[in-house]
């Protein structure tokens, strides 16, 4: 597994720029946000198709899908000849052509337009910027050179905002690395290339063990005081936390797992870090306060699931199936549970009303695959995502019979009520 959901990426100071600010503001300490989930609206595999709304999905507890700005492209829309393994190799540009994510030191690397704009974790990479693809037009607008290798993707600015930058793409695999020595390929880049099966050459190739964080709850100075042996502590947004070493697989240069983990824990327990989860799992931590906590108690999960065939130590383990509702983070393991028991997912005293229900994501698709392989434990959705109503969520008539209701008192909503949510008549946990 990479080091985390999402390195940083900052823009490196040039003359064209007014000032070295750019950023993900995604955290790079687990956290997933939940307005991040559906890439594309599903199609129900039998019954009506739902209303096709922004292929970001809806946010929990914000606005409803038709105020937000998409930020994420679909993936059965996306033109066959921006990505695919089996396409010829790049033609060969030249010594003066473009030559988009080669490491840079200053622009003076950079060939064909780029500049040395951008710094990924630590490596600078030659770039330009780009208009992305618009997956509703037949043609494809990506305005990058040599699409057979590179795509146009989406970054969100720490100042702010978001700009578009040409990227390498990459097939994620174990066994090689498509990219530059100085990188890997991000299996979790879903959220800068619009598709859950799209990823590009956008973290540092990790060298050693210790390149790879697997986080401890424990917090810490820049010193690692407060650590433990053959700890680290790691700067994030949330603040320094203690880390232990995961795996680095330097022949990919991808971080794959850990043996940091607790025996027998599954997908989808509670966890307060990576170190309480089991092992090759990572700690969705809890955020957000009052009514708008989302992955309250923690979640552990494994992320990038979606390229479990050539990344085997992605796949998700028995008893959980791969979400590619969560296309950002190129699909999520979700704990798999039984639609005719509602107490399957986690029925624990800290959990509210809604904050977990048991999804029949099976009934649905992305791109003429299935969401899920299973019902899973997953987040609330939205009533007004789908025309058709919450009941191919769940199962009817049972006590799981899936309607919108709102989060904070279990009573029957309008799809209209921003607080109804398609959920089962039965809580979670205590409601609070």
């Amino acid at each position: 597994m990479p080091c985390r959901l999402r390195l940083l990426i900052t823009l490196a100071c040039v003359t064209s720029l007014v000032a070295c600010a750019g950023g993900k503001t995604q955290s790079s300490d687990g956290l997933l946000a939940p307005d991040r989930r559906i890439v594309d609206a599903p199609q129900l595999l039998d019954g009506p198709t739902p209303d096709r709304r922004d292929p970001d999905g809806p946010t929990p507890d914000g606005p409803t899908p038709d105020t937000q700005k998409p930020d994420i492209r679909s993936v059965d829309t996306l033109q066959p000849d921006t990505y695919s393994p089996d396409l010829p190799p790049a033609p060969d540009v030249g010594p003066t052509g473009p030559n988009v994510g080669a490491p840079c030191s200053t622009t003076s690397d950079c060939k064909g337009g780029t500049q040395c704009l951008l710094n990924l974790g630590g490596v600078s990479i030659c770039t330009m910027t780009c208009t992305t693809d618009n997956p509703k037009t037949t043609q494809n607008e990506d305005s990058c050179p040599n699409l057979a290798k590179n795509i146009c993707g989406e970054v969100r600015l720490a100042s702010g905002g978001t700009q578009n930058y040409c990227f390498q793409k990459c097939q994620p695999r174990s066994n090689g690395n498509d990219c530059p020595a100085e990188l890997a390929c991000d299996p979790t880049s879903g959220d800068v290339t619009g598709s859950s099966e799209l990823a590009i050459c956008g973290r540092p190739a990790c060298k050693t063990n210790v390149d790879c964080n697997v986080f401890t709850a424990k917090t810490c100075t820049s010193t690692s005081a407060g650590c433990g042996t053959g700890e680290t502590c790691v700067a994030l947004s949330s603040g320094n936390r203690c880390a232990r070493p995961g795996l680095c697989n330097t022949t990919s240069g991808m971080c794959e797992g850990h043996n940091q983990g607790v025996a027998n824990v599954k997908i989808g327990a509670p966890c307060a870090a990576d170190v309480d989860c089991g092992n090759d799992q990572f700690c969705l931590r809890e955020s957000g306060t009052g009514a708008a906590v989302v992955w309250r108690g923690g979640y552990c999960t494994k992320l990038g699931c979606v390229h479990q065939n050539t990344v085997p130590k992605l796949a998700c383990p028995s008893g959980s199936s791969c979400s590619r509702a969560y296309g950002a983070a190129s699909g999520l393991c979700l704990k798999s549970c039984s639609l005719s028991d509602a107490t399957t997912c986690r029925n624990r005293s800290g959990d509210f009303l809604g904050d977990y229900d048991c999804y029949a994501w099976d009934h649905y698709s992305i791109g003429g695959k299935p969401v899920a392989t299973t019902p899973v434990c997953d987040l609330p959705i939205h009533c007004n995502f789908f025309t058709s109503g919450c009941s191919g969520l769940g199962l009817s008539p049972n006590s799981t019979n899936m309607t919108c209701r709102n989060k904070n008192n279990n009573v029957l909503a309008s799809s209209t009520d921003p607080s109804g949510f398609c959920l089962d008549n039965s809580a979670a946990g205590p409601v609070q």
